[in-house]
């Protein structure tokens, strides 16, 4: 600055730029089992605490994120579902530019049986029908017989129709499924009333000849 005297003068004062916020979403797994959950990871980067916006399943949420991670678990999955994250704005009012960035979350089926009954000769082996409805990968059935647990057997991968062999029947027998769980890990367990997978193995007299 110079005056009308000609003195001349000087001042300077420093403007910080603050960069603008970014994100980078680590997603959660490819899939998840019918009804369970997924949790998503997001990195966020700028001053903290951060105003988020996302949305899923047609609705679009608020979050208030204090540091710089960011983990949000979805639950109850029951469909395909996408986590997208629309807007991130920082403490010092900087607004992130950046595309909306989306994760993908895909549902693998419970797996689901029915059992039949079935009628043998005493001291014969049984083979229980088993019908596998749903599942993937192979099926491992835990199951009791007359109330005994610590029953497996393996079904194979793409067997839609099998059998449980259940050695030496010396009576009415009953073979009842407690849970299975899938290729996928995906479980269901069967109680209550309501829901049971039961098969009842009818003894038959063996018959016998005397001389």
């Amino acid at each position: 600055v110079t005056n009308s005297d000609g003195c001349t003068d000087s001042t300077s004062r420093m403007i910080a730029v603050n960069q603008p916020p970014s994100v980078r979403l680590f997603g959660g797994p490819d899939s998840v089992c019918n009804g369970t959950s997924a949790t998503f990871t997001v990195e966020l980067v700028g001053v903290s605490p951060f105003s988020v916006s996302f949305r899923t399943g047609g609705s679009n949420y608020p979050r208030q994120v204090d540091g710089l991670t960011w983990i949000e678990t979805l639950n109850n999955i029951t469909s395909q579902t996408i986590l997208s994250i629309t807007a991130i704005t920082d403490a010092k009012g900087c607004v992130a530019d950046f595309t909306e960035m989306s994760d993908t979350v895909d549902v693998y089926p419970i797996p689901e049986i029915t059992l039949r009954d079935t009628t043998v000769c005493f001291g014969s082996q049984a083979q229980v029908p088993i019908q596998v409805l749903e599942g993937r990968g192979g099926i491992n059935v835990s199951y009791s017989i007359n109330g005994t647990l610590g029953y497996t057997y393996p079904l194979p991968a793409g067997v839609t129709d099998y059998v449980i062999p259940v050695n030496d029947v010396v009576a009415n027998t009953v073979l009842q499924v407690i849970e299975i769980v899938d290729g996928n890990s995906c479980k269901q367990t069967y109680t209550g009333s309501s829901n049971i997978r039961r098969s009842l193995i009818t003894g038959k007299p063996v018959p016998t000849v005397s001389l």
